[in-house]
């Protein structure tokens, strides 16, 4: 291992257990480089991926503080939250999440596996040696880290999943209804008069809650007696690794273009797409921009998350209770720790549609002529 990373994953992990708190000040970069025989540069390497993760606060003077390690109140038992990337999610999340554990005198410590199977292995490698009273999993996949995972079950350690479960281990799972709002969302765009609505991007390989948002569009045509046209699905080559991420990648871009290479060739085009998430709403527009075709002029754009890139858009989109789902998968897994087993296996909570601009209101078939 790299010497940076040894001195960065002791400190980040000190820091999360609670070993050095909030308010401390870090050793410099000098008595870093002295107490791990490394050179200065390693040193700062090191303290600048803490502040990347922002779990510290560096400036002149000052030193290095850290700001973002355990949260301490009066209970006995810890808590640990590892989430899967959300970094521009985490104050929602967080506030709500701080807020339940004051209440009921429990410790949080908050992780974030950014988007790599290693760092979540990792992550629940050090939690399983520590004295953890519970779980709160964002996991990256179902069928990841498999092994590690079942550690916490043979452990009888409780768990508690977010937005989808791993196939490792049978838990309770706090997620959005996220069949029923694709659902609300097409009957919407049927209600604004569109009859010729994609899909986008389709895949073979959805994540869960991804699946449920295609199940929902699908049933909302076919409730509304409209075939699901093939035509209509619009696959991609690539896609983000994550739909939460927070910024849209050059890989959703890439995707963006292929839909136009495809939706420029079809006689009828669609009227209307649904992207399975914002971000790819996101890119949708931007590159419908890039091909003369106006936004919802020609082609109304939906996404789904309401993250803020959509606010930012205008982008009619699908909002969830990311604070509302992190309080109720904290609250559930105390009564699993008091012994409390009668959770249903999965929760889902209310979606809300979001109106703004990217949806263009047609004359209905009997209104039309």
């Amino acid at each position: 291992m790299e010497k940076y990373k040894r001195i960065y994953k002791e400190l980040y992990y000190r820091i999360k257990s609670g070993d050095i708190p909030a308010g401390t000040v870090l050793p410099t970069e000098a008595q870093l480089a002295a107490q791990y025989g490394v050179s200065k540069i390693t040193a700062k390497t090191a303290l600048n991926l803490l502040k990347a993760d922002g779990l510290v606060l560096r400036k002149k003077r000052l030193g290095t503080v850290v700001l973002n390690g355990i949260v301490n109140f009066s209970g006995d038992k810890l808590i640990a939250i590892v989430f899967s990337g959300f970094d521009h999610l985490d104050i929602r999340f967080t506030n709500s999440l701080t807020q339940v554990a004051k209440s009921k005198n429990v410790k949080l410590a908050f992780f974030d596996s950014k988007l790599s199977s290693e760092k979540e292995r990792e992550i629940l490698l050090y939690l399983i040696s520590e004295n953890i009273a519970g779980l709160i999993l964002m996991p990256l996949s179902q069928g990841g880290n498999l092994d590690v995972i079942s550690l916490f079950a043979i452990q009888k350690i409780p768990v508690v999943y977010m937005d989808f479960p791993s196939h490792a281990l049978f838990a309770p799972t706090v997620t959005s209804d996220n069949f029923g709002g694709m659902y609300m969302m097409v009957k919407y765009l049927i209600d604004c008069g569109h009859r010729s609505i994609g899909f986008f991007p389709y895949s073979d390989h959805f994540y869960p809650t991804e699946n449920d948002r295609f199940e929902g569009y699908c049933r909302a045509l076919i409730d509304n007696g409209i075939p699901i046209g093939n035509d209509f699905l619009f696959s991609a080559s690539a896609i983000s690794t994550y739909s939460l991420m927070s910024s849209v990648s050059t890989a959703d871009m890439n995707v963006a273009e292929e839909f136009f290479d495809s939706y420029l060739k079809l006689n009828p085009k669609p009227t209307a797409l649904v992207c399975v998430n914002d971000l790819s709403a996101h890119a949708v527009i931007a590159a419908a921009k890039e091909r003369g075709v106006r936004v919802p002029e020609d082609l109304s754009v939906t996404g789904f998350d309401n993250l803020t890139v959509s606010a930012k858009r205008e982008i009619t989109t699908v909002a969830q209770n990311f604070a509302e789902i992190a309080k109720t998968a904290l609250l559930t897994l105390i009564r699993k720790i008091d012994g409390v087993n009668n959770e249903p296996p999965v929760i889902r909570l209310h979606t809300v549609l979001i109106k703004r601009d990217s949806v263009q209101k047609l004359a209905l078939p009997d209104q039309a002529g």
